[in-house]
């Protein structure tokens, strides 16, 4: 049976040779001055610190965008540490935002448990990078 969960080759980590461990893999680009996240696979407790792990490492006082769209289960421990990210990004003076798009298994739980209120969220990467920072004139 093909190992279906694994992580790029050579790469350890969550998922890595188990089938039934949930994965998760995270990729960073430079856009301009703004760093995109695209984060896919199930961010629980298995997976979120190595999520909020990799997207901190990024903040450095600069607009940084976390494309959720290819998450395909967020639990608890994810609804935590994306509120992690946030007061980590507000103390870094870095300002985070999250793609969802239409991305129901992860608007339902943010809906749910009301931390969409919490986050600034948006259904496209475009308006993600183009908006201007909070405050800026």
């Amino acid at each position: 049976m093909p190992d279906v969960c694994a992580d790029e080759p050579g790469r350890g980590g969550a998922g890595a040779g188990d089938p039934f461990v949930p994965h998760l893999t995270t990729a960073a680009e430079a856009r301009g001055d703004a760093v995109v996240v695209h984060v896919t696979g199930e961010i629980d407790a298995e997976t979120a610190a190595e999520f909020r792990d990799a997207v901190t490492r990024v903040l450095g006082g600069r607009l940084v965008v976390v494309v959720l769209i290819g998450v395909s289960f967020l639990g608890s421990a994810g609804l935590a540490a994306l509120l992690g990210i946030r007061d980590r990004a507000a103390v870094s003076g870095a300002v985070v935002r999250f793609v969802v798009g239409g991305n129901r298994a992860v608007i339902r739980p943010l809906g749910i448990t009301g931390v969409a209120g919490e986050l600034d969220l948006y259904d496209e990467l475009g308006p993600a990078l183009r908006d201007p920072a909070p405050g800026a004139a």
